[in-house]
């Protein structure tokens, strides 16, 4: 006799009632990130569709609580979506070294922090925008005064 799963069990994405695997269904229409970053407790939430059309945008809360540059890289890491591996990343951003992804990710301050001009492509491949919220919050200016510069300067 078989042991019975437990109603739901989840394995593989999948949840078993009776012995029939049946995929999972959204309930709702946002779906909730929780993270542990240095030992914060950090909440956020996407909206379930379409994650290719839409790019994460976390609270101007979390982006406050990043401490450096490697931070928001790795919070950028943790809430990537798709769930792509580090080499995959290295393969859909030109420029990037497979050999150098781990790095920009790593919790070790001594290693090589992301250059600039990989942020763009990687936020695309990632889906958020955590390191350019972070990246303007340092410069402390919001999107409007971005806006009225470039006007002035133009």
């Amino acid at each position: 006799m078989q042991p019975e799963p437990t109603p739901f069990e989840s394995k593989n994405n999948l949840h078993f009632m009776s012995g029939e695997a049946q995929p999972l269904r959204p309930v709702s229409i946002e779906q909730r990130f929780e993270i542990w970053l240095d030992g914060k407790r950090l909440v956020v939430s996407e909206p379930r569709e379409p994650p290719q059309a839409q790019r994460l945008v976390v609270p101007p809360a979390v982006v406050m609580g990043i401490k450096s540059w490697r931070h928001a890289c790795r919070l950028a890491w943790k809430l990537r979506h798709p769930r792509i591996t580090q080499r995959t990343l290295a393969e859909l951003v030109p420029g990037m070294y497979a050999s150098h992804v781990s790095d920009y990710f790593s919790v070790h301050e001594r290693r090589r922090e992301m250059p600039a001009k990989l942020v763009g492509l990687t936020e695309s491949v990632i889906g958020n925008t955590v390191m350019s919220q972070w990246l303007a919050q340092q410069s402390r200016l919001t999107v409007l005064e971005e806006l009225q510069i470039s006007r002035r300067a133009a």
